[in-house]
């Protein structure tokens, strides 16, 4: 079967190429933190901005006349957004913590003194902890409060119990407390430490082109050079194998 004579060993130095490597594994969390994280959250918020903004909605949650069907299938889907934020927030953090392994301190200096906020924070430790919470003791304890307004859409804020969650007696020092400042307005708190994690991983993002432009240069002009053969700038030969 005839072959392109050096197309196969160009492509083969490429995909094997550090820089290739690099990159792929680059691009790799970057689908974790964009297109994985920061969309659970953004799906997770919405969630929980939506009774502030549908006075419908918000009555449903505070109604107690009618069989709650409505408010039940808000919660669930609450509940399910929950579970998969918290999913990808954990899995954001280890890819992290294997991808930044292969670099120096004073590669990674910018970034760590991010990760360092984040790490010797309150909030950090209760998000990680209420993971477990959820894993291995049930399901987070929701609420909400709505106040009623006549000149525009009720407020509402959901929460999760404080005494509730201290029936749990895994949380560690730093997540306990955060508990104990008192009901957690959840909304805020993802907005709190999601600002967090976007300072820091896109910190992070933006460190990987200078890290490696070196390793790209060399790589773009393998790269120039395999269009070339395939645009016919450099003469085809065909071998057989």
């Amino acid at each position: 079967m005839p072959r392109i004579k050096g197309f196969d060993e160009i492509e083969l130095e490429i995909a094997s190429h550090k820089g290739k490597i690099a990159v792929d594994e680059w691009a790799n969390f970057s689908r974790i933190f964009v297109d994985i994280y920061q969309k659970n959250r953004s799906e997770l918020t919405q969630l929980l901005e939506e009774p502030s903004k549908n006075d419908k909605l918000s009555m449903e949650l505070f109604q107690n006349v009618r069989p709650p069907i409505i408010k039940n299938m808000y919660t669930n889907e609450v509940l399910r957004s929950i579970f998969n934020y918290l999913s990808s927030l954990s899995s954001l953090v280890d890819v992290g913590l294997r991808l930044t392994r292969n670099y120096s301190d004073a590669q990674m200096e910018e970034y760590d003194k991010h990760k360092a906020v984040i790490v010797n924070s309150d909030i950090n430790a209760f998000f990680g902890k209420l993971r477990n919470y959820i894993q291995h003791y049930g399901i987070p304890p929701i609420g909400w409060v709505t106040h009623l307004n006549e000149d525009k859409p009720n407020d509402c804020t959901y929460f999760l119990s404080k005494d509730k969650l201290l029936g749990w007696n895994e949380w560690g020092s730093k997540a306990k407390s955060y508990v104990l400042k008192g009901d957690v307005d959840l909304l805020e708190s993802i907005r709190t430490h999601g600002k967090m994690i976007d300072e820091a991983y896109g910190t992070l993002l933006r460190l990987s082109s200078s890290i490696h432009s070196a390793d790209m240069d060399e790589v773009n002009i393998l790269i120039r050079r395999r269009n070339d053969i395939l645009s016919g700038k450099i003469p085809i030969v065909d071998i057989d194998d």
